[in-house]
């Protein structure tokens, strides 16, 4: 199962660990899979815009979970629940750029969202996830 981060601001650069996609944003769909692995898909075949985030269940869950634990204030029980699933939970701007400035401060105090070194692949998804949430003026979860 893979999560598609769907933003609402189309017109940002994708950037994730080991993937530019330069030009051919508004051709492919970034597609983030376990340990980091970094694929792209003609977005054609997926029916997604440009910059969409789609994250495998592995690197999704981690963090949504911390999201869970550290934006209770943000989301309602119901959202956050929701967010567990690719329902089409709708987090709007507001949301989006709240959530990033608690990731900003768990990052800098390197709170590390998955296990391992703090220059892995995983790691540095938090910090593209954190761009993301700046940058998409919200987002569906897909």
């Amino acid at each position: 199962m893979s999560f598609d981060l769907v933003p609402i601001n189309r017109n940002f650069k994708v950037t994730i660990p080991g993937l530019d996609l330069g030009d051919d944003a508004d051709r492919v769909v970034a597609t983030v899979w376990a340990c980091g692995e970094v694929t792209q898909t003609p977005r054609s075949s997926v029916g997604f815009p440009p910059n969409t985030f789609r994250m495998s269940n592995n690197l999704w869950e981690p963090f949504w979970d911390w999201v869970c634990a550290n934006c209770r204030s943000v989301l309602s029980p119901d959202e956050l629940d929701m967010g567990h699933s690719n329902d089409g939970l709708f987090v709007t701007k507001e949301q989006s750029e709240a959530i990033a400035k608690l990731l900003a401060v768990a990052l800098e105090a390197n709170v590390m969202l998955y296990p391992g070194d703090d220059h892995s692949p995983e790691n540095m998804l938090a910090v593209c996830l954190l761009e993301f949430l700046t940058q998409c003026n919200g987002f569906e979860i897909w």
